[in-house]
């Protein structure tokens, strides 16, 4: 069956006519900006660029000054932008108008899973699917958010742009509105000129949340499933996609990545997620006026409604209204609670916290940071003798809201149970209150060099990065399964590198107990070449409890970069498969090994078609190695935007992964 591709369709009509008036605009704008010679080169670079006059281009171009070319490549960058927006809102509108009218394309979510339905396997198959976006902040991302703003008030306009036609908006209005936006990106930096600080990056990456995600991926989830019951599946635990984040976690190469930063970014995504949760249940609690005057109510949600807050003698005959305010309150005491922790840690008795608040550290230590720590803890533990009800788990949160649910299937109210509610149940099973997975990374080299350090400094090992393959996998596994110590619990000075990595590693274990398993679920090893760089991965999560001889809190994830070492990825998971060490360790969870696949170093070393190849070639040895040992091998494609960094169409590049190695996709 032959389906349209949506990516090459153009409604051109209308596109043009969305063109002309963006182009008249910034011509306009620019007139009125430029001196009238500067302007008229603009105009006379057009006319020569449509005539392909290439001779004639360059003579004008060469002669250009600085100033004047800071203006005409800005004019040259803004165009095609604008058209871009326009194509895009065309784009959306058709998908709409296909959906809506039943037509198929390429892609379509109800096409595909109908095709899928006629499989054998088709539930099992919905069911596990699992693709994971993973948002990342490259050092070469620097358009601002200003500029993304606007860009985003240009695309709402011209989505009402077909109203304006029908006289169903004000045509001057929209026309000075836009224009107005224009101007502005006119004379907006469209580049940053310095770089964004980590936290920066954080707070810049939540806004694609408030601004989509959160509405986009609870609505997924249930068209997901709606769709697959229209096909007789019933599908129990899916979830289709869920996020990913390497903000805060992913340190190779990156020195100003710390405990601190993996503490604030996982903080503030809880946050995100919170007020997003809160928001929905106050929504909720104004709609949900139903009284008992008129409706039923189970003897649960009627406890809930006793325990509320809510004493308003206008909200006596309305338990439903009462048992929102109930879970309102607790989230939003759970929220102050992980405020409060964040900055003093979650017992009297620990003390890195507050050196972090004060600003320091080992040695500064003294009378001062003593009495400021024990007047901190002494507050805490009076505030926690009478503190509000709160959730320590999303899953007590999730069973105030399935008795909510409960009591509506019980007493016929199913169509209540559609729009937001809905939305929040599925954003609950997604985002948790963790909101997006943060991965971590370090380079290979950095793991070595601390094991290496911890050995020494226990009188294990003294020249550690002198021996041979063999024989550090032999050392580390002894100490894996045989050594009960903690290696860093010495009183051996330790490096500042050193220092840094067990933090980390220990605010990963602590926001783990916190927050939900799936905060971090992985630590990936850059430039992995070997078992050993696996297994020194290992020591330092032991250090931690993350690891230990029986099962694994976190996935240990090497990432194969070089052309060099995607050829020999097949003999470093065979080798790592069959440990009986790593065995406990992928049973523990649950038979799942990721392999992260670097399309931008592989394509620097190789060259594009070099890189391609052998990633073909990698994922369909790796996806064999993983039957034969009975793993689900699933990959984690490190696709730059680029072509030259490995990009490209997303769907064509799932569409060409070799046969059988499409499980789980993280891009």
């Amino acid at each position: 069956m032959s389906l349209q591709k949506l990516e090459n369709y153009s409604n051109k009509a209308v596109v043009q006519e969305e063109v002309q008036i963006l182009t008249d605009m910034l011509e306009d704008i620019t007139k009125n900006m430029l001196p009238a010679e500067t302007f008229d080169k603009i105009m006379h670079l057009k006319e020569l660029s449509s005539k392909l006059d290439y001779q004639g281009l360059d003579k004008v171009v060469t002669g250009l000054s600085n100033d004047e070319m800071v203006y005409i490549s800005r004019y040259f960058s803004i165009l095609p932008l604008l058209i871009n927006i326009s194509e895009d809102v065309d784009l959306a509108y058709e998908i709409n108008h296909l959906n809506n009218v039943d037509q198929d394309y390429l892609g379509k979510l109800s096409t595909t899973i109908k095709m899928v339905a006629e499989k054998e396997n088709a539930a099992e198959i919905l069911e596990h699917l699992n693709v994971v976006p993973v948002l990342t902040a490259h050092p070469t991302q620097v358009q601002r958010k200003s500029m993304l703003d606007l860009t985003t008030h240009i695309h709402t306009l011209l989505r009402k742009y077909r109203d304006v036609r029908m006289g169903l908006i004000n045509k001057e209005k929209w026309h000075n509105d836009l224009r107005r936006y224009i101007e502005i990106i006119m004379q907006t930096d469209m580049i940053r000129e310095k770089k964004l600080k980590v936290t920066n990056e954080i707070t810049n990456v939540m806004e694609y949340y408030n601004s989509s995600f959160l509405q986009a991926v609870p609505n997924l989830m249930l068209e997901y499933k709606r769709l697959a019951k229209e096909q007789g599946i019933d599908l129990k635990q899916a979830k289709p996609i869920t996020m990913g984040m390497w903000i805060g976690g992913d340190r190779d190469g990156n020195p100003f990545v710390t405990a601190e930063t993996l503490l604030r970014s996982a903080t503030i995504q809880s946050e995100v997620i919170l007020n997003y949760y809160i928001s929905k249940i106050s929504s909720l609690y104004r709609t949900f006026s139903l009284s008992t005057n008129l409706s039923k109510t189970s003897k649960a949600v009627e406890e809930m409604a006793v325990q509320s807050g809510d004493t308003s003698v206008f909200r006596e005959k309305e338990p439903y209204r009462r048992a929102f305010h109930l879970i309102q309150s607790k989230l939003i005491q759970t929220l102050l609670n992980l405020k409060e922790w964040s900055v003093v840690g979650s017992s009297a008795d620990e003390r890195h916290p507050v050196e972090r608040l004060l600003g320091t550290q080992g040695h500064q230590q003294g009378v001062i940071t003593d009495y400021i720590s024990n007047r901190l803890s002494g507050a805490i533990q009076e505030l926690a003798e009478d503190r509000p009800p709160f959730y320590e788990t999303v899953e007590e949160f999730k069973k105030d809201l399935y008795t909510i649910k409960d009591s509506l299937l019980e007493n016929r109210a199913e169509s209540l149970l559609t729009g937001e509610f809905a939305e929040l149940l599925e954003a609950v099973e997604v985002f948790g209150f963790f909101l997006a997975s943060i991965d971590m990374r370090q380079d290979s080299s950095v793991h070595e060099a601390c094991v290496a350090e911890l050995l020494a400094s226990a009188g294990i090992n003294d020249h550690y990065s002198d021996l041979s393959e063999d024989e550090k996998c032999d050392l580390l596994l002894h100490e894996l399964l045989e050594d009960p110590r903690i290696l860093s619990a010495t009183h051996a000075e330790k490096s500042e590198l050193l220092e840094k990595e067990l933090a980390i590693f220990q605010t990963a274990r602590e926001l783990k107990d916190r927050l939900g398993e799936d905060v971090i679920r992985q630590t990936i090893i850059s430039h992995a070449t070997s078992v050993s760089d696996m297994l020194e991965l290992a020591i330092m999560l032991k250090e931690v409890g993350l690891v230990d001889a029986e099962k694994a809190r976190v996935q240990i994830v090497p990432l194969f970069e070089t052309i060099e070492d995607l050829d020999h990825s097949e003999e470093t998971m065979r080798k790592y498969f069959s440990l009986p060490l790593a065995k406990k360790w992928i049973a523990s969870r649950d038979n799942y090994q990721e392999i992260m696949l670097g399309y931008s170093d592989s394509n620097k070393d190789g060259g594009y078609l070099s890189s391609c190849w052998t990633l073909y070639k990698a994922q369909q040895q790796l996806t064999a190695i993983g039957d034969e040992f009975g793993v689900k091998v699933t990959f984690f494609h490190g696709r730059g935007g680029t072509v030259g960094r490995g990009g490209g169409p997303t769907y064509d590049a799932i569409a060409s992964q070799p046969l059988k190695s499409i499980k789980i996709v993280s891009v």
